[in-house]
């Protein structure tokens, strides 16, 4: 009986852990969409196509899809994800198409989009390389502007296991401690790879698309008085006028 007792109060409790981390993330996506929505409304014309990058079909948490769904209410959305995603069946938002595809590796055949974000999803897509590439996909798909969000390394707390400090170790040695306590899955690099903004900067810097960028910047959202979240915002160099 104890032991029973045991498994509903942890299983309680953890879902109570759930319920808060996805209130507070809730809450700073909100913050990062006005930041974003904020430092795309100048005078160059309205934005009126959407890609999110990293769509899940899971729509049961308010965190889930809430670029997405937020943009939608504005501009016509299209969908990038590596599942497939039914948008009658799985989303409670209304989208103008989704498309299955690996973010590292995005063809040019999907057409380009006044405003590509990616929020959430550099950290999981790989090695640096492959990030870089994700990177370098998101500025080449948009015509206006590339938004990338990505929790910040040296947070305290690692938001995906939810396990304090530990993820500020060599990443070798985090990988074999997450191994160790049972997080295989994040413990994978393919699964998680943490970014600092040095080495966010690194990937716009030295991009091989540098030359479509007019401008770019790296705003950041706190949480518990540290940097929690790096929000990359690059701005589309306007194509040249054509001569007469």
């Amino acid at each position: 009986m104890v032991r029973t007792n045991e498994n509903i109060y942890s299983a309680r409790f953890s879902r109570r852990i759930v319920a808060l981390v996805d209130r507070i993330t809730t809450r700073k996506r909100g913050e990062m969409l006005a930041m974003i929505l904020d430092a795309i409304a100048d005078d160059n014309g309205p934005i009126e196509t959407a890609l999110d990058i990293g769509s899940t079909k899971d729509s049961d948490m308010a965190s889930s899809n809430f670029f997405a769904r937020e943009l939608a209410k504005k501009y016509m959305v299209t969908l990038l994800s590596d599942q497939y995603i039914d948008p009658e069946k799985d989303l409670n938002f209304e989208i103008d198409r989704a498309i299955i595809g690996d973010a590292t590796r995005i063809g040019d055949d999907i057409g380009t989009f006044d405003l590509v974000i990616a929020s959430a999803t550099v950290e999981h897509v790989g090695n640096l390389a492959n990030q870089a590439r994700m990177v370098a996909s998101c500025i080449r798909l948009a015509n206006r502007y590339a938004v990338i969000t990505t929790p910040n390394r040296w947070h305290p707390l690692e938001f995906h296991t939810h396990i304090p400090l530990l993820h500020w170790l060599p990443k070798p040695l985090h990988r074999r401690l997450l191994r160790a306590i049972g997080f295989s899955f994040f413990a994978d690099e393919d699964n998680l790879n943490l970014l600092d903004r040095a080495a966010l900067e690194r990937m716009v810097a030295d991009n091989p698309v540098r030359h479509l960028i007019e401008e770019w910047r790296i705003s950041t959202v706190r949480l518990f008085g540290f940097v929690s979240n790096l929000v990359l915002i690059v701005k589309i160099r306007p194509p040249a006028p054509t001569r007469p």
